[in-house]
């Protein structure tokens, strides 16, 4: 993520020394750690239910397919909101959700 982060933005490296050096956001990132949080959340939420639904394979691959749905809503949102939003981006969000989405479903398939 970090290697990815710093093509779109060469001075996130010296962000990072910021924040260690001073323990203090800049103001631009606060946004993206909201926006972080939210993923995070929705991981969370999304192992959770796999967790519970772990004997009922239609529920589960209804879980798989809604986590990868959110995977790419969030994803084409935490870019339009930067403002970096382009067909590349939207494809490998959908393909990277997809592929995910395939495993599960082969792995409850068997």
């Amino acid at each position: 993520m970090i290697g990815r982060a710093a093509m779109k933005n060469p001075f996130v490296f010296n962000e990072i020394l910021h924040y260690f050096e001073t323990e203090e956001v800049l103001k631009q990132n606060e946004k993206e750690i909201i926006e972080y949080t939210v993923l995070l959340i929705g991981f969370v939420v999304l192992f959770f239910l796999l967790a519970m639904f772990r004997y009922q394979n239609f529920a589960l691959k209804l879980v798989a397919m809604s986590g990868s749905l959110f995977y790419v809503i969030w994803g084409l949102v935490h870019h339009a909101s930067n403002a970096r939003l382009t067909k590349a981006v939207i494809l490998e969000y959908i393909f990277i959700s997809s592929m995910v989405f395939l495993l599960f479903y082969m792995v409850l398939s068997v």
